[in-house]
Order: C-alpha cells, then structure tokens, then sequence
C-alpha cells in the first residue's frame, strides 16, 4: 500500500484479490480428487464469494454516505426514470423566484 493510494483503491485490489482466489479455485485439476476434497475446495470458494459480497456491500455503504453528504445543502431535483421532479420546498422556491421576475415594475 501506498499512501497516495485512496481507500477506494485499496477495496478495489483487496475485491481483486479475493476474485483472483476464487478463480484459482475453479482451475484445480479435479478429475483424480476425492468429495471431501471438492467439497472444502466449495467451502473456501463460498467463503471468498461472501467476504467479497460484504466487502463491496461495505464499501458501498461508506460511499453513498460521504457522496450524499456532498450534497446535503441541495434538497433536490432529482430523476426518476422518465420523469423528473422537484420538491416542494425548491418548488415554493422556484414559484417565488418567478414571483419577483414577473410582479409588476
């Protein structure tokens, strides 16, 4: 690790690694084994496919908290599939701004 790497690039290569494993796991010569051996072969492989899931799943979280509180002084305009929306509050906003441009000189 470098400390110019951002936390976001070290979850990357840590959820590289984990694939990378999981894939060594599927290239395991497997004709001349016995069932005990595929089946711990499967349970290491299920292990690196949750710790992979949660991963994510963490990282995930901690972004949509840090990338939503870039926006906390916004209160919308958001898109919702074809349609989109304002809310009320910048709607009442939006109506009083064109109170001003309009109301009479």
């Amino acid at each position: 690790m470098y400390p110019w790497e951002s936390k976001e690039l070290i979850e990357l290569k840590a959820i590289r690694e984990n694939v990378s494993k999981m894939w060594n796991h599927t290239e395991l010569e497997l004709t001349r084994v016995n069932k005990a051996f595929i089946l711990d072969e499967l349970k290491q492989l299920s292990e690196l496919i949750n710790e992979t899931v949660v991963g994510i799943d963490t990282e995930m979280d901690r972004l949509v908290k840090r990338d939503c509180a870039v926006f906390k002084n916004y209160t919308c305009s958001h898109c919702e599939g074809d349609k989109i929306y304002i809310c009320d509050p910048c709607m009442d906003k939006q109506f009083e701004d064109m109170e001003k441009i309009d109301a009479p000189k």
